[in-house]
């Protein structure tokens, strides 16, 4: 049954995903207000930025634990560590694409990401609940 393993993977990341993304895209918005209303200065804006980041790379391995133990699976080692790894540098590599009100990430990345978390799920040694 490790194909179930592959399915409950990929619903934990693409739930993990959304959520990450949808509070990453709030977040530079409310960097990006920030700075419009705050002084004029180099750092106007930086703090809510850096909440934003730091946030969703706390959040997304915390996600994927947490949402392949509610679904029975153990092992789930190389999901939370590989994905959180992987969000983080995605999430930089993208910064610029997605740094700005009403901006988010390319769909092609976030589908790179669930297919790589799905991949990690899978590979995960963990195995399901018994009787």
């Amino acid at each position: 049954m490790r194909y179930a393993r592959f399915v409950k993977g990929t619903v934990t990341v693409t739930a993990a995903t959304a959520v990450c993304h949808t509070l990453m895209t709030a977040g530079y918005t409310w960097a990006g207000a920030e700075a419009a209303t705050g002084e004029a200065t180099v750092f106007a804006g930086a703090f809510e930025w850096l909440v934003t980041t730091a946030g969703t790379w706390a959040l997304m391995p915390l996600l994927l634990g947490a949402g392949m133990r509610a679904m029975r699976e153990r092992g789930n080692t190389t999901l939370m560590v590989g994905g959180g790894l992987l969000w983080a540098l995605l999430s930089l590599a993208m910064v610029d694409e997605i740094d700005g009100p009403g901006r988010s990430m390319p769909l092609p990345f976030l589908a790179f990401y669930v297919l790589a978390g799905t991949g990690l799920a899978g590979a995960g040694s963990g195995t399901g609940r018994r009787g």
